[in-house]
């Protein structure tokens, strides 16, 4: 705002000198009205006057920037600018003089107590500025119009490309939106229009691709839930078979316990036997004649000895079948867990290349990765049973071969105490000839029933571990056939889990079944 530079120039002590005085005459107010003017010139403005008050309180001019004193005393009509300027703000107003716009400018002149002495009034001629404006304002007006015209024939033309451009993007994504990939968004544009028909149109391939690929995987899919699902039958099948290999051994183990009884039966009644024959010797000891009456009676004791012999001999021979039965059962059972394990690990490998397919498809294949790491967790837990199952099977191996040990000594046992027998039936058949030497000879068959007694505790300690041995060949074959059900459970679960995959791939086939590819 201009008369800044005129405020500047005019000296407080100066002016305050001229009020006081009230004088024209003095150096003081030709001073003042000097620099009034220059500051005048310099700020290229068309008048400069101080306005001060008078005695009866209206406001008159002090001094001015014309050469003349004409308006000297001149009163100024107030108005709101002048009253705020005279309150110590600086205001302006515009006006007319003489047919001229011009514009006034007042500035408030503050004592060094900071109080309003006077105001200082300066105004411009405007007149040609606003022409000036009024000529731009015309030519901006005319300018709009035509910029406006030209915007709306532009606009038009845009519009008209625009809307044929984008009724094309409309149409092929409509035609995208029913499923039908194979028509491609024909627009000729080079512009924002055509740079989009050309992504919808990679888009569109993209799609058409991904969803060719997927329904490819999706057959893979059908073919590995199928492999799944067959071997689940097959482990199933295996474990029925385990199964019924278990009871055939459990059946062999109760034949082998009732057989065990009668041995200890029979070796109960042989020792019996024999306790009576070394009684019988000892008698014949203090009474020949005793001996010779009780001759027949003895041997039909003997007779019985050796019907009870063959009886053991059939039992322990029959006991060593039952045995490699046993044995060969076992061997039966760690075929069928290899084969188990082996069943597992291709479980696994399945689960691993379903996990593998799902990882492929994305954010659909969550589900199904979730699914086939569960299977490969229950082809896991398969292989460790089938771990479990041949630890026990080795247990049980282990066990028999030292029941088919046992056996055998007790097989060399009873071949021994069979010579004695032997021994003892042909020294009492040879009693009736050799009565003399009888003393002598009963002397010995005493020590040897002693050692047949020996050997007949021994025996019987051999068939009690054998039962032992038995009952625990029993409890391993309860932990299989309980290992078995489990087997046929988590197959039971693999074959469910399969048929989940199964439907979920023909959701999956059924939803992309929409969408028309080329």
């Amino acid at each position: 705002m201009k008369g800044k530079n005129i405020k500047g120039s005019i000296s407080t002590v100066d002016l305050e000198v001229v009020l006081e005085n009230k004088s024209i005459v003095g150096y003081d107010y030709k001073k003042l009205k000097s620099d009034l003017t220059n500051a005048k010139s310099n700020e290229a403005v068309n008048y400069a006057a101080i306005l001060a008050e008078n005695s009866q309180g209206k406001v008159e001019i002090l001094l001015d920037s014309q050469a003349n004193l004409l308006n000297l005393g001149k009163e100024e009509a107030m108005n709101s600018s002048l009253k705020t300027a005279i309150e110590g703000e600086v205001s302006h107003v515009r006006g007319k003089l003489e047919n001229k716009d011009i514009i006034k400018v007042y500035y408030p002149i503050k004592d060094t107590s900071g109080n309003v002495t006077s105001v200082l009034e300066i105004y411009s001629d405007i007149t040609n500025i606003i022409n000036i404006r009024n000529i731009v304002m015309i030519q901006l007006l005319i300018l709009a119009v035509a910029l406006i015209l030209v915007y709306i024939l532009m606009s038009f033309l845009l519009s008209r490309s625009i809307n044929k451009g984008v009724k094309g993007i409309i149409n092929g994504l409509v035609t995208m939106s029913k499923g039908d990939l194979t028509e491609e968004v024909n627009i000729k544009n080079q512009d924002e229009l055509g740079i989009i028909a050309r992504y919808i149109n990679e888009l569109q391939k993209n799609i058409s691709e991904m969803i060719f690929k997927i329904l490819n995987l999706s057959k893979k899919e059908f073919e590995k839930i199928d492999q799944l699902y067959k071997s689940s039958g097959d482990m199933a099948v295996s474990s029925e078979e385990v199964t019924a290999t278990i009871q055939e051994i459990d059946s062999n183990i109760i034949i082998q316990n009732e057989d065990s009884k009668k041995i200890n039966k029979f070796l109960e009644t042989f020792g019996e036997l024999i306790q009576d024959v070394k009684n019988s010797i000892n008698n014949i000891n203090s009474n020949l004649s005793i001996i010779k009456n009780q001759l027949s009676l003895n041997n039909k004791d003997l007779i019985t000895l050796n019907d009870s012999k063959n009886d053991i001999e059939n039992s322990s021979k029959t006991m060593n079948e039952k045995i490699n039965e046993l044995y060969n059962s076992i061997e039966k059972i760690k075929e069928i867990t290899n084969f188990i394990d082996s069943m597992a690990d291709q479980t696994n490998l399945l689960a691993l290349n379903a996990a593998i397919e799902a990882a492929r498809v994305g954010e659909e294949g969550k589900g199904f990765a979730v699914v086939a790491n569960e299977i490969r967790k229950l082809a896991e837990d398969v292989k460790k049973s089938s771990y479990s199952i041949d630890g026990v099977l080795s247990n049980i191996s282990t066990e028999g071969q030292e029941v088919i040990n046992i056996a055998e000594v007790l097989n060399t046992k009873l071949s021994n105490q069979f010579s004695v027998i032997d021994d003892s039936i042909i020294s009492f058949n040879g009693i009736v000839g050799e009565i003399l030497d009888l003393t002598q000879k009963i002397s010995n068959v005493n020590g040897k029933m002693d050692k047949v007694l020996e050997e007949r505790n021994y025996i019987f300690t051999s068939v009690s571990k054998s039962n032992e041995s038995l009952e625990n060949i029993s409890k391993s074959s309860e932990e299989i056939k309980n290992l078995s059900l489990g087997l046929s459970i988590m197959a039971q679960g693999i074959a469910e889990i399969a048929e989940t995959l199964n439907n979920n791939t023909n959701n999956k086939n059924t939803v992309l079944s929409v969408f028309k590819t080329k």
